[in-house]
């Protein structure tokens, strides 16, 4: 990999904060991965958390969404976090405007894959609390909702970006840091 392109990518890791791009979808050697991890975790503070400086060899990312609606149609708000190697590496709440609580579901699942996404991640196991969205993701339901089927196309472009994948439905308790950052982002209306 030629030097400058190293330091790009190191660049754009220390900004988003990841450890690794998958190696089919930036092209690189199982060298230049641990080139770059070294280079990545050289450069970053000695307290900068142990994912980030272990770049060349990170694992499945899990990835907790949750979306949620108050009054279906009603004011609605997603949250989900990222958690590499037992440590939250990325987390997020926000409010969405009016929708149903599936749309929110969807476009938490969707936040959560772009942020997947910009953090390099290629391998990654999803946990909802959508029973319905799980099922349709798998193809176990058709998407019938005119206002889903968009977004479920997004969700299964996303998907098809990473290596790797994995989803499932589980009890609302196991999901209750994403549940919680999107209940903070409803209340802050």
């Amino acid at each position: 990999m030629k030097p400058g392109k190293m330091e790009a990518l190191v660049q754009l890791l220390k900004k988003r904060g990841a450890s690794k791009k998958p190696l089919a979808e930036a092209g690189l050697t199982d060298a230049d991965c641990k080139a770059l991890g070294e280079r990545l975790a050289a450069s970053m503070p000695s307290q900068a958390p142990a994912p980030l400086k272990k770049a060349a060899a990170a694992g499945r990312a899990q990835i907790f969404c949750d979306g949620a609606s108050r009054g279906n149609p009603g004011p609605a708000s997603l949250g989900f976090t990222i958690i590499l190697d037992e440590v939250e590496i990325a987390a997020e709440g926000r409010a969405l405007g009016t929708l149903t609580n599936n749309q929110a579901e969807y476009l938490s699942l969707k936040a959560a894959l772009e942020s997947a996404g910009q953090l390099g991640l290629g391998k990654i196991d999803i946990a909802m609390d959508s029973e319905l969205v799980v099922r349709q993701v798998l193809g176990r339901y058709k998407v019938k909702n005119e206002k889903l089927k968009p977004l479920f196309a997004d969700v299964m472009t996303l998907l098809r970006g990473f290596g790797d994948w994995n989803i499932r439905h589980v009890p609302r308790a196991e999901n209750s840091r994403a549940d919680a950052l999107a209940n903070q982002a409803l209340d802050s209306l």
